[in-house]
């Protein structure tokens, strides 16, 4: 199972061939599952977007991801985060809830804060990446409304997600990571999507 994930820590266009080509292994045991897959997926493609400067306070700040639900690839992504770094920062993910996206995330911000973390993690990076699991699509609308035009590059796993807001929306078929783009959503919120990204897309909304 270690040497199928390890192969995912590639660069993003030797994993994004996951599209094309199955992930090698030795028996069924050493299959990546969908967790493992989407853990992968979200640990590289933010070298593939570029923030704001604004979106960082500083050189050493962190590279903050967000998962609001989906615990497993939390824990994946966990796991994977340890001693890795996206565009020169080390890499930190928080697991995040519902009421802090209302509070921290939206009402509570002044100014150009935009996009901090809950207060509950005592951290002073923003956040870059948040990832929604498919257990909180009730609460997608309210989710996506709180990021709108935020430099946060939003990703989701749920079906038509990308029509109710998200900018990124992931599956895994036949253990092959497959995702959708908004590019202009993504546009909105003064991020910018490599066009090496863009052209793995399986659907692209220019």
């Amino acid at each position: 199972m270690v040497a199928a994930v390890l192969r995912l820590l590639f660069p993003l266009s030797f994993m994004l061939c996951l599209a094309a080509t199955p992930v090698p292994v030795a028996s069924q045991e050493e299959r990546p599952d969908e967790a493992q897959l989407k853990a992968a997926f979200l640990s590289q493609i933010g070298e593939f977007v570029q923030w704001p400067p604004e979106a960082f306070r500083g050189p050493g700040e962190a590279f903050a991801i967000g998962v609001l639900g989906a615990s497993r690839v939390a824990a994946e992504l966990e796991r994977l985060a340890a001693g890795r770094a996206v565009q020169g920062r080390p890499l930190a993910v928080h697991r995040l809830q519902p009421g802090e996206l209302r509070g921290d995330l939206r009402g509570d911000l002044r100014g150009d804060l935009r996009g901090e973390l809950p207060r509950r993690l005592g951290a002073e990076s923003r956040l870059h990446i948040l990832f929604v699991g498919a257990e909180e699509a009730p609460r997608l609308p309210e989710v996506l409304a709180s990021m709108a035009e935020r430099p946060v590059l939003v990703v989701t796993e749920t079906p038509g997600a990308l029509e109710a807001g998200s900018m990124i929306n992931c599956a895994v078929e036949e253990d092959r990571i497959r995702f959708d783009v908004a590019l202009p959503r993504a546009e909105d919120a003064g991020l910018r999507i490599s066009a090496r990204l863009l052209a793995m897309a399986r659907r692209l909304q220019r």
